[in-house]
């Protein structure tokens, strides 16, 4: 019997030992090679050699295992066509626009980069510029709007004569014939509370403020960013939109704003807007004790050791090597080095997503985001034009192509920026001031007015409102006892602050998420603290592991459906982890540990690749193809992988 006669199994059975590139050319022996090559469950198995362990699913619009072989061999960015020391220190921010034609980059030498990669993989700068002209000290992050028409820039003022360090936003034109040009200059507290785009021309910022020892607010505004020098003095440019509690000495951090997932099942303020008294005064309770109406704990993994009595974060420090290995495992002599992650889902997971895909509900389509339709809306107070005067600096600017479309309402004089509700995301804490916490909260139907009722003489307004503000002081200052809410109880004074849906209590210092282009998957970048770790003091926050552990939630049930499952051995003082962001497109979910790049197969969790990059910060993809991976360093280089 010759091998062309082989029997199936026999040819399948010596067929699984060979790598994927000689079953290649073994399909080049006959006609019946190939057709056993070809064998579904061929190339099931080798994905399972791959990966060892067992696989179920496919990925959603995969029909074949060979199909699925293929995808997860095309992305692995083994060939580097670029490499420039671009910044004089450390990359602090990389992002693509949705479209995937530029790429703009940031970092502590205050210098913003844009680039051109080119079809042929030709990567041309066509803008830079040094913002220390306009007194900062680094520049913590990049952001596109969706349209890819303007740059939105996070920023760090040099401290002033009162020692205290602001923040600030700018938002720069992307376009050919205007590149680089300053749209809009908004000043932020703290200085590192990123803002974040609302739509194409609105931008969130902060302003913060302590209402006592460790408890703050947030003050949330939405800022318009399309002037021209030409306007009408009474033209609006930014409201208040929440107050948000802190205690712990925290404050808002990473801000975000997607959509609500079209697969949304969760129901906000289910109890709170209940018929039922009971129903109502209980949603009230839980909210006065856990400052939002849904908290979510994330506890720590089986494998999470503990710390003996008397190791603190202080303690750790002042180590000869500043970090402290358990013995748990009896090998505390292995290399440091970042585990292999390996996301475990649940079986939900894969159903959901692939009835999303069947239903046409999931981010496979490629697509550049729209605005939405402006509608109108309710009559709202008056903001302080005051501030508006203070925070804000105009430049000109060509807005023909993201003018929007707004139906206004000339009786009330307002517009609706989103018919269609939205997610604000955020970082904050609440047992220490580093954030360990994610909040989300509802964004119904956000109004902005179109005009402010402004005298003519806008000097003369001011001096009034001056005269009012002096003549509130002089009153105050004539009062024996000034009564002062009791701000540590948030029960006695939550109805001064906007509310918190849902928040996510982690047990572990968060350092980064990022969230699927449908909006239903969010996935988190954490380190977790010891198990069973007493927090003492909120200025003195645990020690966390080294290795770092991705947690995925579903906004659409809010729920966690999957989490890795490092080995923490090592344990590092707190205020030794740096920020890594995390990317999701469709396929895949990029990041940054250690001193590689990583790339993870978002349908199996696990690795696809590692990209080397010594003391890497940030590590960012192309949304609108992944067919580029940029990586940069705390040495100011950045790479290109192709």
């Amino acid at each position: 019997m010759s091998w062309s006669e082989a029997h199936e199994y026999i040819l399948l059975h010596i067929f699984q030992y060979l790598p994927p590139h000689q079953l290649r050319k073994a399909a080049c022996v006959c006609h019946w090679w190939n057709s056993v090559i070809q064998d579904n469950n061929l190339w099931k198995l080798k994905i399972q050699q791959r990966f060892q362990k067992k696989v179920r699913y496919l990925s959603p619009g995969i029909n074949s295992w060979r199909s699925e072989w293929e995808r997860l061999s095309k992305f692995s960015f083994q060939q580097q066509i670029f490499e420039q020391l671009s910044h004089g220190s450390g990359v602090t921010g990389s992002t693509f626009s949705s479209d995937g034609q530029l790429l703009a980059t940031c970092g502590n030498d205050v210098r913003v980069c844009i680039w051109k990669i080119g079809e042929s993989n030709n990567v041309d700068l066509l803008w830079e510029e040094n913002f220390s002209r306009l007194n900062w000290s680094h520049c913590s992050s990049v952001q596109f709007n969706q349209d890819g028409s303007s740059l939105l820039l996070s920023g760090v003022l040099k401290t002033n004569i009162a020692r205290k360090r602001l923040g600030e936003i700018l938002v720069i034109s992307t376009k050919e014939d205007d590149i680089g040009t300053i749209r809009s200059r908004i000043n932020t507290r703290p200085h590192d509370t990123l803002g974040c785009w609302f739509n194409n021309n609105y931008v969130i910022s902060s302003e913060h403020d302590w209402l006592a020892h460790g408890i703050s607010v947030n003050k949330l505004w939405i800022n318009k960013v399309n002037f021209t020098e030409d306007c009408s003095p009474s033209l609006a440019c930014m409201r208040q939109l929440y107050r948000m509690y802190n205690c712990g000495g925290a404050s808002l951090r990473s801000l975000s704003v997607c959509s609500v997932p079209k697969q949304n099942k969760y129901v906000y303020r289910k109890y709170l807007e209940s018929r039922d008294p009971d129903q109502v005064l209980a949603a009230q309770l839980y909210l006065a004790q856990n400052h939002a109406l849904h908290v979510i704990p994330v506890p720590p993994t089986d494998e999470t050791p503990s710390l003996p009595e008397g190791v603190d974060n202080r303690t750790i420090r002042y180590l000869w090597d500043g970090r402290y290995v358990c013995d748990y495992d009896e090998n505390p002599t292995d290399e440091e080095e970042v585990e292999q992650v390996v996301i475990k889902y649940m079986d939900e997971y894969y159903e959901d997503r692939e009835q999303d895909h069947r239903n046409g509900m999931d981010d496979s389509r490629t697509w550049l985001w729209e605005d939405e339709s402006l509608l109108d809306g309710e009559d709202e107070e008056d903001e302080d034009e005051y501030e508006l005067r203070t925070q804000w600096e105009y430049f000109s600017e060509d807005q023909e192509d993201t003018k929007e479309e707004v139906v206004v309402d000339k009786h009330i004089n307002e517009q609706v920026l989103n018919d269609e509700d939205k997610l604000l995301i955020f970082t904050t804490g609440r047992q220490t001031f580093l954030p360990h916490q994610i909040g989300i909260k509802l964004m119904t139907r956000v109004r902005f007015k179109q005009h402010l009722d402004v005298n003519k003489d806008i000097k003369q307004f001011i001096r009034e409102g001056e005269e009012r503000r002096e003549e509130e002081r002089r009153r105050l200052q004539n009062q024996r006892e000034i009564e002062v809410p009791p701000y540590h109880n948030y029960g006695e004074v939550m109805h001064m602050f906007d509310i918190v849906d849902v928040v996510f209590d982690f047990q572990g210092y968060i350092l980064g998420y990022g969230i699927s282009g449908d909006s239903r998957y969010m996935y988190v970048n954490m380190h977790p603290w010891p198990r069973g770790y007493p927090i003492q003091q909120i200025f003195d926050p645990p020690p966390a592991g080294d290795q770092p552990e991705v947690v995925v939630i579903d906004l659409a049930k809010m729920k966690v459906v999957g989490r890795s499952e490092p080995r923490q051995r090592i344990f590092c003082p707190a205020d030794s982890f740096q920020q890594s962001p995390v990317q999701v497109t469709h396929q895949h979910v990029l990041t940054s540990a250690g001193n590689s790049g990583l790339l993870l197969d978002r349908h199996y969790g696990e690795e696809v690749c590692r990209l080397e990059h010594e003391d890497i910060s940030t590590c960012t993809g192309n949304p609108h193809f992944l067919n580029h991976v940029v990586t940069g360093g705390e040495d100011g280089v950045i790479k290109v992988w192709s």
